[in-house]
């Protein structure tokens, strides 16, 4: 009779013990879970919502090897439980390898199908796993001093995973552009404009390593090469992503303009609060230039150096919104008529964006607004005869709005918008339409 008694006692621990893991675990306390799951485990190794407790307790903590290993151990213990091959199928999506992850949920749809969370993540998978394809028809009419560009553009990608480990995309790009002089004799001038863009990606758990490379058969040119290498891991709770570039892109192509460059993108993420650091620097190809305004031009590459930094909170959920301070730096050795090329641009503002999306329909919607000032430099003769190197800060502060709204059904989603931007020298409206379908 004593045996049975301290039977019963101990079994009631057991449970006790598991249940002192998922209070843990649902107050966010994981070492604490991670701990409660080892021991249950251990005194209790035929129970498996121990070890689904265990699993799910280091997935949390970004140990998803080891939580891999929990869920096989659970299934030594009973291959039968559902929640088990989700489990895995969810640790190898999470490690970005989708066609393995689709094996795992096909066994656990099969063992429950009725259960309505695993075949929700089941559908995330298949979406992966799928042909995307995204269709983009926009408008956009730029203004500046002596000129205004209104161009009708088509944009088309198409994306697929080929494999856990490789994906692909390719993009194409017809421009229709006319550019009307005023205050000026100069000729009105209409052309037509593609541009195709390959893009391989090697995809991992934390890196994706892509090489891509792109042509213009209007403009017999290569308009794009290089490397991309970005980087996501976790520290504890701030989340890190970094992504490296280098390469050649053919950024402004009504004068046939050219960039060599190599840029960094830093972003910190903490509960509701980030930081995204950018750096870029680079050489334009040689293109007519002037030290000052007043030069005859000539011909010469360009070096550019650009920095900027971002610090954002969300301040509101339901909808989302986020209040971000931005500052940013910009600066060319030579000035140029053929393409922007501010001299020591220095701006600083704010930025407030939102998103609320209700059932299938989606709104989003951006305003920043930017003070600061560039630098003109000129020469400036002296009594003497001599000149002398001198400069005037010029207003460059600009705003800029912008807003989207879509609806999603399915594996078809459509998308309204338009943005305008708006500095003392230069105006851009856009308006767009897109359509995107994955098969």
């Amino acid at each position: 009779m004593m045996v049975v008694i301290m039977t019963a006692v101990a079994g009631q621990d057991k449970e006790k013990l598991h249940e002192a893991g998922h209070r843990a675990l649902e107050e966010g306390n994981i070492a604490e879970a991670i701990n409660h799951g080892e021991k249950a485990v251990k005194l209790m190794p035929d129970h498996v919502p121990s070890y689904l407790l265990l699993a799910k307790a280091l997935s949390f903590d970004g140990q998803l090897d080891e939580a891999i290993a929990v869920y096989q151990q659970a299934n030594q213990a009973d291959s039968t439980w559902a929640e088990v091959w989700a489990g895995l199928g969810r640790m190898y999506y999470w490690k970005s390898k989708p066609y393995t992850a689709k094996g795992y949920y096909e066994k656990a749809v099969s063992l429950y199908p009725e259960n309505a969370g695993i075949q929700t993540e089941f559908a995330e998978v298949r979406n992966a796993l799928q042909f995307n394809t995204q269709a983009r028809y926009q408008y956009v009419r730029e203004q500046e001093e002596h000129y205004q560009i209104d161009a009708l553009n088509q944009r088309y990608s198409a994306n697929k995973r080929l494999s856990d480990r490789f994906q692909v995309s390719l993009h194409f790009l017809l421009d229709h552009s006319t550019r009307a002089y005023t205050e000026t004799d100069r000729p009105d001038t209409t052309r037509w404009y593609d541009n195709t863009h390959l893009n391989w990606s090697y995809v991992s758990e934390s890196h994706v390593l892509s090489l891509y490379g792109g042509g213009s058969v209007s403009d017999n040119h290569i308009t794009s090469y290089g490397l991309s290498w970005r980087f996501k891991t976790r520290l504890g709770d701030v989340g890190i992503e970094n992504i490296l570039n280098g390469g050649y892109s053919y950024f402004y192509y009504w004068n046939q303009v050219g960039r060599t460059a190599i840029s960094d993108q830093l972003t910190l993420t903490y509960a509701n609060t980030s930081l995204n650091l950018e750096y870029n620097s680079g050489t334009i190809d040689e293109k007519p230039v002037q030290q000052y305004r007043t030069d005859v031009p000539h011909i010469d590459e360009n070096p550019f150096t650009s920095y900027r930094a971002s610090l954002g909170r969300k301040i509101v959920r339901s909808p989302d919104i986020t209040i971000s301070v931005v500052h940013s730096y910009y600066d060319y050795t030579y000035y140029s008529t053929e393409y922007y090329t501010p001299n020591e641009r220095l701006l600083t503002g704010v930025s407030m964006s939102f998103y609320h999306r209700f059932h299938m329909f989606y709104v989003y919607g951006m305003i920043n607004g930017n003070m600061g000032s560039e630098k003109y430099y000129y020469l400036e003769e002296q009594e003497n005869g001599s000149a002398v190197e001198v400069s005037e800060s010029i207003d460059a502060g600009n705003w800029s709005v912008s807003l989207e709204a879509g609806y999603e059904e399915g594996p078809f989603s459509v998308a309204i918008g338009g943005s305008h931007f708006n500095n003392p020298y230069y105006q851009n409206m856009v308006a767009f339409v897109a359509l995107s379908a994955r098969f």
